[in-house]
């Protein structure tokens, strides 16, 4: 149902991004010389965003030089990349759960075998991550250390390095998710600045701050693990597309990109607080208290049944012309109450607040 109001969507109304300055960005990116239209491209990507990349990293983040950084189309593309990679079927990956929903899926195409470690309010059950890390070696775990998805809390400081500790303890690497983190205050926890990309990958995205359309992501490692994540990208796909690329060098270097940057935040910040209401009048409450970025998950707290659950009640609203996201869609467990995620830019509609109230149970 295409034209379903997408309250559970993971992207933003166009008019939310710095429409004029990414279609600038495209234009400059189409004025690509002639010979460069006769070859693939660079294996790693566009060599000049790259080095915008590594210039920024290094300055905000971690040092990190370009030869670190992979392009991928997108960052589930780079999931694939460090699964393809790293594991084998059969091995064990650790998530958060809930966590991001399409991960889980991928994560069982290749064959492995996906163990949730529940994150709250205050973070991951550091306790129940020890005692599943010892239980079943796992190889890898993903984790969005900043406004995570779909609960939009961050790690705190002690919790990363603990994390580490752990990731040490055990031998497995850390996959940090980091796309929303210029979504975010500055100064939230990275796992990748606190290990320098000795453990951790980091993987990163302009989806949600420039458009999904350009499909541009990026994966920095460590040099010794690098060379094999562009040997499976070679293999698959072969290289990524040099116009998008430029055209995202193009948006993120262009003077106007920082004021656009801090609009979109403003945008959320009050998007977040009109959802928040808006769901309160429906009786709802936010699992989690979001430090930022696009969702707040809320719900009921009412047990589901057989006959009332978060994907029944998000079947009627496909009727109604909703497109909810339940909380069976980003867990592994049963969940204890019904609930949902939901995108703050389009979430304070009366359409949304009335079908809430008339489905609200008693």
């Amino acid at each position: 149902m295409s034209d379903a109001l997408p309250v559970g969507a993971g992207w933003l109304p166009p008019e939310w991004y710095g429409e004029d300055t990414i279609l600038d960005a495209v234009r400059q990116a189409m004025r690509i010389p002639a010979n460069r239209l006769r070859g693939y491209g660079h294996p790693l990507g566009f060599p000049t965003l790259r080095q915008h990349m590594a210039a920024t990293l290094s300055d905000e983040l971690y040092a990190v030089e370009p030869e670190q950084i992979l392009l991928t189309h997108g960052a589930t593309h780079a999931f694939d990349l460090i699964l393809r990679s790293l594991t084998k079927p059969g091995d064990t990956v650790l998530v958060e759960d809930p966590g991001y929903s399409n991960l889980l899926s991928l994560i069982r195409h290749h064959g492995c075998v996906p163990v949730g470690i529940p994150r709250g309010p205050q973070g991951l059950d550091m306790a129940a991550l020890a005692a599943q890390a010892a239980l079943t070696q796992p190889k890898l775990m993903f984790v969005n250390t900043v406004l995570q998805n779909p609960l939009g809390t961050s790690l705190s400081a002690a919790q990363a390095h603990r994390l580490l500790g752990l990731a040490e303890q055990f031998d497995f690497w850390l996959v940090e998710d980091d796309i929303y983190r210029e979504l975010a205050p500055r100064g939230e926890a990275s796992l990748a600045a606190m290990d320098g990309l000795r453990r951790v990958i980091r993987v990163g995205s302009f989806s949600k701050t420039l458009s999904p359309v350009l499909r541009v992501g990026s994966i920095s490692a460590s040099a010794q693990l690098l060379p094999e994540l562009l040997r499976v990208k070679m293999l698959a796909g072969l290289t990524t597309s040099e116009i998008n690329e430029r055209a995202v060098y193009h948006a993120v270097t262009a003077r106007p990109y920082k004021r656009m940057l801090e609009k979109l935040i403003n945008q959320l910040d009050a998007g977040r607080e009109r959802t928040i209401d808006s769901l309160r009048a429906a009786g709802m409450a936010p699992l989690a208290r979001p430090r930022g970025g696009m969702f707040v998950s809320a719900g009921w707290d009412v047990a589901p049944t057989a006959e009332w659950n978060g994907k029944l009640i998000a079947d009627q609203a496909l009727k109604s012309g909703i497109l909810l996201s339940p909380n069976e869609f980003f867990m592994l467990r049963q969940a204890d109450t019904v609930w949902f995620r939901f995108n703050v830019a389009y979430s304070d509609r009366l359409q949304l607040l009335t079908f809430l109230q008339s489905i609200r149970p008693s």
